[in-house]
């Protein structure tokens, strides 16, 4: 009976499928790509192309939505998205559907460029983002917290494709979301696998990954491993030209401080360490300051 409901769904899907336009197939078949439910802005991104312009794409998915073969997501209480601006529909196919769209994306040979696509935007959609908004901002976490499962896959591709650049990144870039959300462990799974290739990541990189690693140490109560990252995220960063260097080095600062200030209240020796714990505490501020960061940085400093 199963496999006889299984047959009656594919038939159904077939004749749907049949049905559509040679545009709306080549967007529906791009749509399974994505896990979970995704923006206009990103469909735009990853299936337009070859004669189909972004512009295209909303008509499209309305045709899409009105034949039954996407949902439409209301948009109420989603907040507002990590670029700012008004709030967008989402959308997502059913499961079913988007293994039968995955099907038809891979008799197409597109599998491969079209989930490239979907893995590089939504790595240069958390790139455009600015970096102390990542960490601190609630409506960019928000939205971040939407794209978890569409992020979950982009990282997966760079695994499959051993891109640790492009993982390292990716995940130094979510710092707020694994802090926020304490989901920790996923993060440190990414890393470890960064680490198996570290000659494949700038200085920068590094010195995020470091400082990242300093932060998950503390979530995870793992104190001398949140030392020795700090200190080497410090050391990465120190020099390093740019805005997001800047970030990082006063991220880096904040975690040395927090574990100096830790130790010295624990052990009772205020006197030998809570000056070094306060001097970690003023070089990051003065990255904050010299970064031109939010309020609620040099605020969470002082904290």
């Amino acid at each position: 009976r199963r496999i006889q409901r299984q047959q009656t769904l594919a038939a159904a899907l077939d004749w749907s499928y049949d049905l559509l336009a040679p545009r709306e197939q080549q967007v529906f078949r791009r749509l399974a790509a994505f896990a979970g439910d995704f923006s206009l802005a990103a469909a735009e991104g990853v299936c337009a192309g070859d004669g189909i312009g972004p512009a295209e794409l909303l008509d499209v998915l309305g045709s899409l939505v009105a034949k039954s073969l996407v949902l439409g997501t209301h948009p109420s209480n989603q907040g507002t998205p990590a670029g700012g601006g008004a709030v967008e529909m989402r959308y997502r196919l059913l499961e079913t559907v988007r293994l039968y769209a995955t099907d038809k994306l891979a008799a197409a040979g597109e599998a491969a460029p079209v989930r490239t696509r979907h893995r590089d935007w939504y790595l240069g959609w958390l790139q455009a983002t600015p970096l102390e908004r990542l960490v601190f901002d609630a409506q960019t976490l928000a939205a971040i917290a939407r794209e978890t499962d569409n992020l979950r896959a982009a990282a997966e591709l760079s695994l499959a494709q051993n891109r640790h650049d492009l993982l390292a990144r990716q995940a130094t870039r979510m710092l707020g979301h694994w802090f926020m959300n304490s989901t920790f462990r996923e993060a440190q799974q990414w890393l470890a696998r960064v680490e198996q290739a570290p000659a494949a990541l700038a200085i920068e990189d590094q010195a995020a990954c470091a400082t990242l690693w300093g932060f998950l140490g503390v979530m995870s109560l793992d104190l001398r491993d949140a030392k020795q990252a700090a200190e080497q995220g410090i050391a990465l960063a120190r020099g390093l030209p740019g805005h997001d260097a800047a970030v990082w080095r006063t991220l880096a600062h904040i975690v040395r401080g927090f574990m100096l200030g830790s130790a010295g209240s624990a052990l009772q020796a205020d006197a030998a360490i809570a000056p070094q714990a306060r001097r970690h505490g003023e070089l990051a501020l003065a990255a904050a300051r010299d970064a031109a960061l939010p309020e609620v940085w040099p605020a969470f400093v002082q904290c």
